[in-house]
């Protein structure tokens, strides 16, 4: 073999004594080359290619590349929220500890293959969860955001998956997860999927609840609120109790105003306890009514206008206390 001085040029590989056609496998090879090592390298590029791929590694991109088309889920001025205030000044302190949620806008979109982690600045993603932290950071003046690609592109691709649904679902899910709505936000979320479900897929409401984790009660009220949204928003506030909401949905499209739903659920629980009373009460053959309450072993018995003569009323009474004892009696 040719021996070269130091700063000689590289020697070729006919110099180095390399067959021509090996030769021309390494200029194909467009991985890093190195024998073994280079392999290895190879296969790890594409395991975080994968994880990239499968939301399991975060990567990090422009805030400018992000688009909110969904709108948040949280209902008011949130940024005034003393949460929100302290969420920002924590990112301030310490980072962004937790990244957000994306889905690329073009579902054909894939990772750079060499270096999956870079991410292209033109393409754009679409916010999927994570509002107030990409919030924070807008505000503090970072243009980058640590996020997670959502996983389900290549079901998308297939045509297995309505996005728009899929969105609202990881937008509820991810905060029903972290308890990060409140009751009013949470049904009103519901409401929006069941609505989209019903449209789309003809989905029942008992399908709808079981699809979502919930009872089903929760998704009549929710589709409620979603139908009559302003008016839902007026009434229920942050502050607003699922059992209040639970109690004064239904009068959504039938009252104007709270206070009007608020004198319809008294005069409706007034009937109803009226109702229920008169249920209780039952007729006696040959005159008067009487009322049997239940409470675990206790009985209580209330008769009333009993048409019992004279003569025969300590009788009754005597047969009355008999029939007691001999019943407590087993």
């Amino acid at each position: 073999m040719a021996k070269r001085k130091l700063n000689s040029a590289p020697m070729t590989d006919e110099e180095r004594g390399v067959p021509q056609e090996t030769a021309q496998t390494f200029e194909s090879y467009e991985e890093p080359r190195g024998g073994l090592v280079g392999h290895q390298m190879g296969h790890a590029t594409n395991d975080i290619l994968k994880k990239v791929m499968d939301g399991r590694v975060s990567v990090v991109m422009k805030t400018s590349q992000i688009e909110d088309t969904l709108g948040s889920d949280r209902k008011g001025n949130w940024v005034e929220d003393s949460e929100f205030r302290l969420l920002k000044e924590n990112i301030a302190a310490r980072g962004q500890t937790q990244p957000i949620r994306v889905r690329p806008m073009n579902p054909d979109w894939r990772p750079n293959r060499k270096n999956p982690t870079v991410i292209d600045g033109a393409a754009q993603f679409l916010l999927l969860s994570g509002r107030r932290r990409l919030r924070a950071l807008q505000e503090l003046g970072v243009d980058e955001v640590q996020a997670i690609i959502a996983p389900d592109m290549k079901s998308a691709l297939d045509g297995h998956e309505d996005l728009t649904i899929s969105d609202l679902e990881e937008r509820y899910s991810e905060n029903a997860i972290r308890q990060d709505l409140t009751p009013f936000e949470r049904i009103l979320s519901i409401g929006q999927i069941a609505v989209r479900l019903k449209h789309e897929e003809d989905a029942t409401q008992a399908h709808i609840a079981e699809r979502l984790g919930v009872a089903q009660p929760l998704v009549s009220v929710g589709v409620k609120c979603a139908q009559n949204a302003d008016k839902a928003l007026d009434w229920f506030g942050p502050k607003a109790s699922m059992d209040m909401i639970r109690d004064l949905a239904p009068f959504l499209d039938k009252r104007e105003t709270l206070a009007e739903a608020k004198v319809a659920l008294a005069e409706k629980r007034e009937k109803g306890r009226g109702t229920a009373a008169k249920r209780a009460q039952k007729t006696i053959p040959g005159g008067g009514t009487y009322k049997l309450e239940r409470s675990g072993k206790k009985v209580s018995l209330t008769a009333k206008g009993v048409s019992i003569p004279p003569v025969k009323q300590e009788d009754f009474e005597r047969e009355l206390l008999d029939l007691i004892q001999r019943y407590q009696d087993g």
